[in-house]
């Protein structure tokens, strides 16, 4: 009955939604003829999904039975996920289209099985590159829903940007270099083109800025996504950095959408890989500012996010890549101790703190001359110059042993040797050894029922 009926209840206004409802569960759980497969990709490769989705966008239709429609398309796509690009007939090339505009719909994440067998599909088939011209299409409508829109829900969003990410790795893999950089290309000129400047003269400079914020975020989130499977070109870099610095001069961090760019920004900042124009070998995003002179710009504005609780985590990593990578940064060791020499003062988080030191005890440890490792670590220890240890809340020792031991324990582990040398048996190296064992001794004896010192150590008596 459900083969030989197919035309009779679709062509019914009555049974057309409870039909679709009815048919998506056979094609998931059961099996049709072919002949009934057939009936059904024509009746849905027609205009049916985009004349409901009207129907529904005017009030005359429930999203139930929109949904319904919609599902069985879908399903009936998956099904011959892995034969639209075999036979690349009117029909198939019609449920492709109508698979793009539900990729635009709010079912977008209902589609995401579809494209990812659809490209591994497209990897199999000839040269690989078959289905390249529906995935370029399809990764613009990616990039669009997983930017921010202010009237989306929150959690639905972020579940969406989340499922999204395996979606664009298995269309990087599917799609030459060359067309994924096109790509992110354009859409990174989207909002500094020259029909956008009319509108920018309109409108507030900070509301351009937002608009503009969220093209490059979706920009940066889907760079941070696929690290592994695409690197943007050299020219493409150049226009991003350039981009992020003056956005974020004139872009504060206090509404939701610039806070997430601030964060996009810093994950960015903290990359481990990308690649190298030069040498066409991997090195850490943090070379790409060196390349372009922006290391120090990268740095002062991962100093001003640590301040910021909901994004200081990402900040710190940044910092601490940036100043384990940066050679620039690394002929001005002194500046940065004493910008962390004022950090360490703040409430910012003793992990995030904890993080930065590490970062900044291996620059040390790297580029300095071992003889003067103590005086450079100084600083760090010059934050607790006035710390009372006999009077001191148990909150503030804890935080103090952490971070001097972030320290030690770097140190230790980076460069071990370095330690063997006359700075750290006399002279400022000395007074930090001899602090150190007074404030583990007070401490302990202090809090001893908030916490228990097991064993304190070190080869210089700590």
């Amino acid at each position: 009955m459900f083969n030989r009926n197919i035309g009779r209840f679709f062509t019914n206004a009555c049974t057309i939604w409870t039909a679709a409802d009815v048919y998506g569960d056979i094609v998931e759980w059961a099996s049709l003829s072919k002949s009934a497969e057939h009936e059904l990709k024509k009746l849905v490769a027609s205009d049916t999904i985009q004349e409901s989705h009207r129907l529904y966008l005017d009030g005359e239709l429930g999203p139930e039975s929109f949904s319904a429609i919609a599902v069985l398309a879908i399903r009936l796509a998956e099904t011959e996920a892995e034969k639209l690009l075999e036979d690349l007939n009117p029909i198939n090339s019609n449920l492709l289209e109508i698979m793009l505009f539900l990729l635009a719909s709010d079912l977008s994440s209902r589609t995401f099985t579809f494209w990812v067998s659809f490209a591994e599909a497209s990897l199999d088939l000839g040269d690989g590159r078959h289905g390249e011209s529906w995935l370029r299409q399809a990764l613009v409508l990616l990039l669009e829903k997983a930017t921010w829109q202010e009237d989306v829900d929150e959690h639905e969003w972020v579940g969406y940007r989340t499922d999204v990410v395996e979606v664009f790795e298995v269309i990087c893999e599917a799609t030459e270099f060359e067309t994924v950089n096109s790509v992110m290309t354009s859409w990174l000129d989207n909002a500094t083109r020259l029909d956008n400047a009319m509108e920018k003269l309109v409108v507030q400079i900070p509301a351009a800025l937002v608009a503009d914020g969220k093209y490059l975020e979706v920009a940066l989130f889907f760079l941070t996504s696929v690290e592994k499977e695409f690197r943007l070109s050299h020219s493409a870099q150049q226009t991003l950095l350039r981009w992020i610095f003056e956005i974020l001069e004139g872009a504060s961090p206090h509404s939701e959408p610039v806070i997430l760019l601030y964060k996009t920004v810093l994950s960015f900042f903290g990359m481990p890989r990308c690649l190298h124009p030069l040498t066409r070998g991997l090195v850490p995003y943090a070379q790409s500012l060196e390349m372009f002179e922006l290391s120090f710009k990268a740095l002062e504005v991962s100093f001003q996010a640590i301040t910021i609780s909901s994004i200081s985590t990402s900040a710190a990593h940044a910092i601490d890549k940036l100043i384990r990578t940066s050679t620039m940064i690394a002929l001005h060791v002194e500046q940065i101790a004493q910008a962390i020499n004022q950090l360490l003062s703040t409430h910012v988080e003793i992990s995030d703190k904890v993080c930065i030191l590490e970062g900044y005890t291996f620059l040390v440890a790297q580029t300095v001359d071992k003889e003067d490792v103590a005086r450079h670590i100084s600083p760090v220890f010059q934050a607790f110059a006035n710390l009372e240890i006999g009077s001191c809340t148990s909150g503030v020792a804890v935080e103090a042993l952490k971070i001097c031991f972030a320290v030690g324990r770097s140190l230790y582990t980076t460069a071990p040797g370095e330690l063997d040398t006359r700075a750290w048996t006399e002279g400022v190296g000395l007074e930090m050894v001899n602090w150190m064992g007074r404030s583990v001794a007070t401490f302990s004896r202090r809090f001893s029922e908030d916490f228990e010192v097991m064993e304190a150590f070190s080869p210089y008596g700590m």
